[in-house]
């Protein structure tokens, strides 16, 4: 029969192992918070033109905190990863490049991670948005605004290309990669007709991004709670049945003790 000391000894067990998940969890969001806080900063730092700065903070441990966010991350993602990494790092040294294009590489490497650091990934989301009315403003304008405005849409999909890419299926990278070529050749060898099918590829690319990351999680949470709880209550089942077998078999016992004592 099971102790009562050992059926504490498992309950406890069990709800230490729901704290611990919980408290992996705080931790967990609290470092994601605070990995967001680096990043706005470091954006300020760009935005205000002071590269050398905002260069020191994509230091190497920033890379490793990034990577620890998302252990499930697939070793080519990570690799991807580490190499707009290191662009963005080349681009704020770069005296050649301007301030826009470093903003644009700063905002490129932000939008990446964004999905990494934050579920509700909001600033992506937002320049997903400017990105999808810049291909309808491209697909909807005049002949003669076209060209400008095809290249104006390219370049916001250049910028969020890398967060697709983090987000996306591996064996969709490929898909991913052709749109990104086809618009930069089309950016300086114009072809209206063909441009256009571009633009829809871009829209179909960017309208397959779903966010069902958070529910997955919270899916996860709740089948763990369940499955403890279930162990719970059929350690309680099995404590209580041996109980009862016990109380049985030692009912025998005690009325021959009793016939004995009459005799």
């Amino acid at each position: 029969m099971v102790s009562r000391t050992k059926l504490y000894l498992i309950v406890m067990g069990m709800c230490l192992l729901i704290m611990t998940y919980q408290i992996h969890s705080v931790f967990s969001a609290s470092e994601r918070q605070a990995f967001q806080k680096d990043l706005y900063a470091f954006i300020g730092l760009v935005e205000s033109g002071r590269y050398q700065t905002a260069g020191k903070v994509l230091d190497d441990s920033l890379l490793f905190r990034l990577k620890t966010l998302d252990k499930d991350l697939h070793e080519q993602k990570l690799a991807f990863m580490e190499d707009v990494f290191l662009q963005t790092k080349h681009d704020l040294n770069d005296i050649s490049i301007n301030q826009q294009e470093k903003v644009q590489s700063a905002r490129t490497f932000i939008l990446m991670v964004s999905p990494i650091i934050s579920s509700e990934n909001s600033l992506f989301e937002i320049w997903k948005h400017k990105t999808k009315e810049a291909i309808w403003d491209a697909l909807e304008s005049h002949t003669s605004y076209f060209q400008e405005k095809f290249v104006h849409a390219a370049n916001l999909y250049t910028q969020i290309l890398p967060s697709l890419v983090i987000q996306r299926p591996l064996d969709e990278w490929s898909l991913l990669m052709d749109i990104q070529s086809q618009s930069v050749q089309l950016m300086e060898q114009p072809d209206p007709e063909y441009q256009e099918a571009v633009l829809y590829d871009m829209l179909a690319s960017i309208s397959k991004i779903s966010h069902e990351k958070p529910e997955e999680e919270n899916q996860s949470f709740l089948w763990m709670i369940l499955s403890v709880g279930g162990l719970i209550i059929l350690t309680l089942i099995y404590a209580s049945w041996k109980k009862y077998k016990g109380e049985i078999k030692h009912k025998p016992d005690k009325k021959v003790d009793s016939d004995h004592k009459s005799d």
